[in-house]
């Protein structure tokens, strides 16, 4: 067989190896390119890699053992290396079934290993190299990207164990009451709820979550370009299964959540009024309430607008 390289045949080794290398299972297929993803010799000839596209993952398999300097050794030991890899390594796809179809399992599933599993020493590549795939079509399979490209801090015979574990706890954390609530928000209502997530959601995020760990999950969500409501949803179910007493603080959360969503609908559906969202610094909190006493105003909103009317018409006779 000869490969096509700028125009140019070029006969290579190992082409019926490759062959029916490629007729493996889909879970066979994005293991192999995940171990070509971590190859020095073959990483740059796999980008935009899209999951949901079987043909285009094959193309890349092929054209980074052809592309790539791999093409002047025998092809032959570099195939045998990745079948006899996934043979060893390779979580089996019905260990991991419960992730499969499971959107929200798998957001929670990142979370927990992202802050838990993770060495810290990978938080630059994962954001930086996009080293999960997370603009790759598919949440799963970035989420088997973490576990067949080795990321995880467990010893690999504890691989097995450690998520029977986290199926164990995902099987308790299904049930999470803010899940109903969430999905009938339509995306106004979800675009709010994320900006109060990060505004003042935190504090009770980081009860159970290291500040800096927090930033990072959110950068990370960020960087992918996660919908809001799946990162809303993935907190939600990360405190219900990692604080102390995680419903009551789940539920808790999304009480005040849903009373600021209702404050500002309120404030939306008021005419002539628009929604800045701005923090006030705490020592300005009672000079604000002394001004609404002296202007006899009905709210601390109010008397926001009337100093800044105050200020622009006195700025305007200057």
């Amino acid at each position: 067989m000869a490969f096509n390289d700028n125009g140019k045949r070029v006969a290579v080794p190992g082409a019926p190896k490759l062959e029916a290398l490629l007729k493996s299972s889909e879970r066979e297929l994005m293991y192999y390119v995940h171990f070509l993803q971590c190859n020095d010799k073959t990483r740059r000839y796999i980008s935009g890699m899209d999951y949901a596209d079987i043909n285009q993952i094959k193309a890349l398999i092929r054209n980074a053992l052809y592309k790539s300097e791999l093409r002047g050794r025998d092809i032959d030991y570099t195939i045998d290396e990745m079948i006899n890899s996934y043979r060893e390594k390779a979580i089996p796809e019905e260990e991991i079934s419960w992730l499969k179809g499971e959107r929200r399992a798998c957001f929670w599933f990142l979370f927990n290993v992202l802050t838990r599993d993770t060495p810290y020493n990978l938080n630059d590549s994962i954001i930086s190299n996009n080293k999960l795939n997370t603009h790759s079509k598919s949440i799963y399979y970035s989420a088997i990207a973490w576990l067949d490209k080795e990321m995880y801090s467990w010893e690999h015979r504890d691989v097995l164990n450690e998520m029977r574990n986290y199926e164990d706890k995902w099987m308790d954390i299904k049930s999470n009451k803010a899940h109903p609530w969430l999905v009938k928000k339509e995306p106004s209502d979800i675009t709010y709820c994320y900006t109060y997530l990060k505004d003042k959601g935190m504090g009770d995020i980081i009860s159970s979550i290291s500040e800096r760990k927090a930033a990072f999950i959110l950068e990370f969500c960020e960087a992918s370009g996660f919908e809001y409501k799946d990162v809303i949803m993935a907190f939600f179910d990360y405190l219900h299964g990692t604080a102390r007493n995680g419903h009551l603080v789940t539920e808790n959360l999304m009480r005040k959540m849903s009373s600021g969503l209702s404050s500002w609908r309120s404030r939306k559906n008021k005419d002539g009024y628009s929604d800045l969202h701005f923090d006030i610094r705490d020592e300005n909190i009672p000079k604000l309430k002394e001004l609404q006493k002296i202007f006899r105003l009905p709210s601390r909103k109010d008397v926001v607008n009337e100093l800044i009317e105050r200020f622009y018409e006195q700025y305007n006779k200057s």
